[in-house]
């Protein structure tokens, strides 16, 4: 009466993919694509591509970080109604920094 019984092979790897989310390339991918286009707020991204908010807010954090977009301008947003930061990775549209930096000056106005 002692007999066991073995557990299926397909029921110990249940969770095995857990936390890999192969969809997330492609949302990163489409996001740069619909910020490309024209200088946007996160809510008009999020009406376009689908992706969520959350997942917006990280991806252009990683965005900045890498030099692939930037914060054009400021406005209200069409859907939200509020004061949005519109952003592009359109580099026809980036704002160059057009501030001199004290060593600029120093080195183009001395030269031994």
């Amino acid at each position: 009466m002692d007999t066991r019984k073995k557990v299926a092979d397909t029921t110990t790897n249940l969770h095995q993919d857990r936390g890999k989310d192969t969809n997330k390339i492609p949302q990163f991918k489409r996001l740069a694509q619909c910020f490309s286009e024209m200088p946007k707020t996160m809510y008009q991204a999020e009406r376009e591509t689908g992706i969520r908010i959350a997942n917006i807010c990280r991806f252009i954090d990683k965005m900045k970080k890498n030099g692939i977009i930037r914060k054009v301008s400021s406005g209200k947003c069409p859907i939200s109604h509020r004061q949005a930061g519109f952003y592009t990775s359109n580099r026809e549209y980036f704002k160059d920094d057009r501030q001199l930096s004290l060593f600029d000056i120093l080195w183009k106005g001395v030269r031994r």
